[in-house]
């Protein structure tokens, strides 16, 4: 299944993408060179073909996405733009998948905070 996903992503990256997978069932798509628009396209395009229905020898799987978006120009190193589609794309999780939200501050506060609760709750126990 993780094949045909990656198959698909392949097909709708455009020319000079990198298409990788992360682990498990994530996976990136670095784009260069590439405006606001077509970002949000790309990713139109990503939820259409993930969402197309998987053939399996006895019936066939519907998969869903939650894809996180970070714009930069150039600025940011890799660790923090990977930490920051990571936030966007569990947002898009907590909005019922099938998502795409782009990123701001906002998600990485958010996620420290939740880490922030958590550590104060475990310590307390």
């Amino acid at each position: 299944m993780l094949k045909s996903i990656a198959d698909r992503l392949i097909m709708v990256a455009q020319k000079g993408d990198i298409v990788s997978r992360l682990g498990g069932d994530e996976f990136v798509i670095l784009t260069e060179n590439t405006d606001d628009h077509a970002v949000c396209e790309l990713a139109d395009a990503i939820l259409h073909t993930v969402k197309q229905p998987i053939p399996l020898i006895t019936s066939q799987y519907i998969c869903s996405a939650s894809i996180g978006i970070v714009l930069d120009n150039g600025e940011r190193n890799a660790k923090d733009i990977l930490r920051d589609s990571d936030s966007a794309m569990y947002r898009a999780k907590e909005e019922g998948k099938n998502r795409w939200p782009l990123h701001d501050e906002s998600m990485h506060f958010s996620i420290k905070r939740k880490l922030e609760l958590a550590i104060g709750l475990h310590d307390a126990l």
